[in-house]
Order: C-alpha cells, then sequence, then structure tokens
C-alpha cells in the first residue's frame, strides 16, 4: 500500500532505479544482536546472492474477467449528523497489554564514505507493506522514498520466518535506459502481493518517456518482480496509462492477493495466472483506488467516484465490493457540518484503511476534512469510523483534538484492532466493547507503526513499523538513538 503523510498521498515515491543485489540480513530478537542494511548498498556479513531473470523480460498476459453491471445501493442513511465537539465514541478503559515486541533492528551502520547519509535519512527504519501468510510467514517492503540529499538505495523485500529477517534488494526494471540524466524509466510507486508463504509479487510502476520527431510522449508502464524458491522473475505487464501533468495519487496498491492499477484496473491472482478486472461504475472514477481484502471474504475497494452534478463536491469517496458476478457501488453518507457550523461549509470524508470482518460486518476508518469560505487553504479534521451491518451505516465519531484511525485489522474474534500511526496505542473492539492498549516499547522511546496484518485463520496480529526517540535530545530514548525497524505480535 502507498505510504500516506497526514491526509494526502506521497507523489512520485521514488526518484532512481534499484540495482539487484541480494542478501540476508539478521534482525535481533530483544535482547541479541543482528545486521542492519548498509546504506552504501554492500550486503552484510553472510548474504547470499538471488538468481535474476535476463534484461529481456517476458511478458505477462492476464485473463480478463466479465463482470455483471450490478445496480448501486444508495447510502443510507443519506447524511451523518456530526456531534457536538466533546463526545467521543471511543473513550475506552486502558488494560495490560497483550503485545509483544518479537524483533527490532540493530542501529543503523554509518556510511564513512558518504557523510550526508544519517539516521534521519535512513530509509530502512520503518517497515511498511506487509502480508502474511498461513503459516506465520510475512513479507514486508521498503518502499524507498527520495532522499533531498539524492542519495541512492533500492528498495528492499524482506520475509519474516518466526525468528529472524531476510532481506533482499528488488530488482531494477528489466528496461532499456532512454535518459541517462534521469535515470531512464523514472519509478513512480510499489506495492506488495503475496500469493503464498513461498512466492511474492513486487509491482513496480514507472514513467516511460518517448522520443520522437514530433513530441516526446510518457506513459506509466507496470513490471512484476516474482520472488519464489530463491530466484527472481521479471516480467512486463501490458497494463499502461498515459502519464498525467500531475502524477497519479495511488497508481499501484495491494492487499493480499489482490492489486488496484491506475484506478480502475484490478488484478488478482487465481492459483495459477493473474485475473484482470476493470472496474465500472455510473460515475466515474480518478486514480485513487485503494484495494482492502481478506482473503475469507469478499474485497472492498475504496474510490474517489467522480460527480458531475456539482462542481463544489465533484469527488466523493466510495466503496465497491466483488459479490462473485460483479461490483456493486456500496453508497456512504455524506458528513454533518459541525454543531454550530461556525465557518465550516464543507465536509468531506478521507478513508484510511477498512476492516471486513464479515460479509455484512465492515469498518470504515477515516477523518473528516472540514473546510470554510473565510479563510481559503484552512482546513481543520475530527476522526470518525463508519460501520456497516449490511444493511446501513452507523457514524462513530471520535473528539476533535484525538489521534487519527488510520489503521484498522480484524482480531480474529469477531472483533478489530484500530490505531493511528504514531500514538503507539490502540483501541480494541470486543464483544462489543472497546478498550486500550500500548504497544511495549524502551523507556522514553516512541513506537510507529505503518499497517496492522493478521496470520490467517488465526488471532495473532502484526504491527510493523520502527522505534524511535520522540525528541532530539537522544538521552531520552537511549537504547535507541536511532530509528529501527520494529515488529510487535499479539493473539
Amino acid at each position: 500500500m502507498t505510504w500516506f503523510h497526514g491526509k494526502k498521498p506521497v507523489l512520485g515515491s521514488r526518484l532512481a532505479v534499484s540495482m539487484l543485489a541480494v542478501g540476508v540480513c539478521g534482525c535481533s530478537m530483544l535482547p541479541g544482536g543482528g545486521h542492519s542494511p548498509d546504506p552504501t548498498g554492500n550486503p552484510p556479513p553472510g548474504h547470499v546472492l538471488a538468481s535474476s531473470s535476463p534484461t529481456e523480460a517476458g511478458t505477462i498476459s492476464p485473463r480478463p474477467v466479465h463482470a455483471a453491471a450490478l445496480k448501486p445501493l444508495p447510502a443510507k442513511p443519506a447524511r451523518c449528523r456530526q456531534p457536538p465537539n466533546h463526545v467521543n465514541d471511543f473513550r475506552a478503559p486502558t488494560k495490560r497489554s497483550s503485545w509483544k515486541l518479537i524483533a527490532v533492528d540493530d542501529a543503523y551502520p554509518k556510511d564513512p564514505k558518504n557523510p550526508y547519509v544519517d539516521d534521519t535519512d535512513n530509509p530502512y527504519a520503518y517497515l511498511e507493506q506487509v502480508s502474511a501468510a498461513a503459516d506465520g510467514t510475512l513479507w514486508a517492503l521498503y518502499d524507498v522514498k527520495p532522499s533531498w540529499k539524492d542519495v541512492y538505495r533500492p528498495d528492499r523485500l524482506r520475509r519474516w520466518n518466526g525468528e529472524a529477517w531476510q532481506t533482499f534488494d528488488v530488482p531494477p526494471p528489466p528496461l532499456k535506459s532512454i535518459n541517462p540524466q534521469s535515470f531512464g524509466e523514472l519509478p513512480v510507486d510499489i506495492a506488495l502481493a503475496m500469493t503464498s508463504a513461498q512466492q511474492v509479487h513486487v509491482f513496480n510502476v514507472v514513467e516511460r518517456t518517448e522520443d520522437s520527431s514530433s513530441a516526446t510522449t510518457s506513459t506509466f508502464g507496470t513490471v512484476v518482480h516474482t520472488y519464489t524458491e530463491g530466484r527472481w522473475r521479471s516480467e512486463n505487464l501490458p497494463v499502461t496509462e498515459p502519464a498525467p501533468h500531475d502524477l497519479f495519487r495511488n497508481p499501484v496498491a495491494a492487499d493480499g492477493s489482490w492489486v488496484t492499477l491506475f484506478g480502475r484496473r484490478m488484478l488478482r491472482w487465481d492459483g495459477s495466472s493473474w485475473q484482470l478486472h476493470t472496474l465500472t461504475s455510473p460515475n466515474s472514477l480518478n486514480d485513487d483506488t485503494r484495494i482492502f481484502s481478506d482473503d475469507d471474504a469478499k474485497p472492498w475497494v475504496n474510490v474517489q467516484l467522480l460527480r458531475l452534478f456539482s462542481y463544489e463536491h465533484m469527488f466523493q469517496p466510495g466503496m465497491l465490493r466483488w459479490e462473485g458476478a460483479g461490483w456493486r457501488e456500496i453508497g456512504l453518507p455524506k458528513l454533518g457540518l459541525p454543531s454550530p457550523p461556525e465557518e465550516i461549509t464543507e465536509n468531506e470524508l478521507y478513508v484510511e484503511d477498512v476492516a471486513v470482518l464479515s460479509a455484512d460486518d465492515v469498518w470504515v476508518a477515516g477523518t473528516a476534512i472540514m473546510t470554510g469560505h473565510v479563510h481559503e487553504g484552512d482546513e481543520t479534521s475530527r476522526p470518525l469510523a463508519l460501520h456497516w451491518d449490511g444493511n446501513s451505516w452507523t457514524c462513530h465519531w471520535s473528539a476533535p483534538d484525538d489521534r487519527d484511525l488510520e489503521h484498522v485489522e480484524p482480531d480474529g474474534a469477531g472483533g478489530m484492532w484500530m490505531m493511528s500511526t504514531d500514538s503507539g496505542e490502540l483501541l480494541h473492539l470486543s464483544d462489543g466493547r472497546w478498550t486500550r492498549e500500548r504497544l511495549p516499547v524502551p523507556d522514553g522511546c516512541k513506537a510507529y507503526v505503518s499497517a496492522l496484518v493478521r496470520r490467517p485463520a488465526s488471532q495473532e496480529v502484526y504491527a510493523v513499523g520502527g522505534i524511535y526517540h520522540p525528541s532530539n535530545d537522544k538521552r531520552v530514548c537511549r537504547e535507541f538513538s536511532h530509528r529501527r525497524a520494529a515488529l510487535w505480535r499479539t493473539g
């Protein structure tokens, strides 16, 4: 899943093409030591090489799925009333934490050849995209962001076997360089799709530029890197899109074995090949499309629907649900204005995450973004979660000054976990009752969580992210003077 800062997705996630070098990197079980990735690109001690595909890659031919046009379900209710600011539906008692810190990387090594790389530049300090297999194997991906110092770093794939991490560099796209000054094809976004404990696919969207006698054109192309049995295989996917002036906010995203591409295309691995879905809707779709799937249930997709009846409310979020024969739009209620409305004139929902507990038990976590015309550019926000019972929605509001609700995940027992990225505190819904728990960290340190993931057919839930010192004073969090990737587990 593409990483987000605040309410807006990051645009253009990388500036350099990665080079192939695969190694094994230990991740310390507390207590203990391990090896962290070397910022110079040199493999750590004890590395092993994985074979890569030749430069000339093959082509994947996904099988089109012909879906029926299903009648949309209008939002019920049409609008959610916003309660006064003092109302907080997520006030809950704190209980003893059931979470354990099971792994943390060693400190990030310094590069004597490049003094500009420091701990604040470390792109491997936080694990991000993650998937879990039934046997407990975890696959995680570092979607490496560009540094303002233009320091080269490859994307990295990691595999957790229950005791330690293996770390691999993701191969570069197998394309010929066109413009050496811009590294040839420009990587735009990357996503991780897991199809088994032994096989994982890294989708790499790149911008390809072609020069002709009349003009220079740019298109988005897709390369799929498949890792299985110790080998990489890179293939081109014939799904392209003209590159817009403004980059796609979310050109590729994945959850489990489902992948979204360029707003209206969906791919799913059926065990032997890729299926291609083309999303259709009575309303147009833009580029901000994300998939939320539970392979034991029907997946849901969050889209931005383009409504042509009103300029001021042209875009609004919508949900699509796969029902076997086709995709059905499930309308989301509009959000009411605060009481009193003061200077607020618009209230739009930004969807952060979705948890599918069952076909008739779905939670949508998000943020109400409220704006007005008096002070252009000013906005205020309020976290909330919407619950679908198979027939209608119920809105649950947090306090305006509370943490965002950014990550939700089923707990495997009919409830769910929900948290913000940087709070280190989780809300747990069990038997209709909310409680709070905290992730364990060393004294003075803070936890940063980028994803929650449940091991299928179990109550084991993992939190991936990192540990850091909360201020510039590194004496506050002495064990972690540098940011380090971390892994927690409950259940």
